[in-house]
């Protein structure tokens, strides 16, 4: 559900303008709290899907240690789609800031930003990773 919204969202930015160098100000302003709002939203739909995997993996798992392991994962998850969603907009003072360029105002370093949506979304890949206990299995079969 929460991704139907963020896609709705992104529509609506796109129909407004955004990307099209002819938009009005206006329109791109609008487009661009759009984008913002989205991506909250969309952090909060991923963090969800990618625990819900991990709770789904709880039920298959029957070793302690794999279990503790999907729940550092889940915290893991859990703790640094919080902080991206907190950073989409306390990234910039004031906040409006973050889609008005008009407005007076400091926003963070972008290469600070960037660091941090590139390692919060690499979470979860070594869910997907046989580990060295789970490989042993793979090559009897």
């Amino acid at each position: 559900m929460l991704m139907l919204v963020s896609a709705a969202l992104i529509y609506d930015a796109v129909s407004l303008g955004i990307g099209q160098p002819q938009a009005s100000p206006e329109r791109l302003r609008l487009s661009f709290k759009l984008v913002t709002i989205e991506k909250a939203i969309g952090t909060v739909s991923l963090a969800l899907a990618q625990i819900s995997v991990a709770v789904t993996l709880l039920r298959v798992a029957a070793d302690v240690h794999h279990k503790l392991m999907i729940w550092v994962v889940v915290g893991s998850v859990a703790l640094s789609k919080f902080f991206a969603c907190i950073f989409v907009f306390a990234s910039c003072t004031p906040i409006r800031r973050r889609w008005d360029s008009s407005v007076a105002g400091t926003c963070w370093d972008g290469g600070i930003l960037v660091g941090f949506w590139i390692a919060t979304s690499g979470k979860g890949w070594f869910l997907t990773c046989p580990s060295a206990s789970q490989s042993r299995y793979l090559t009897d079969i």
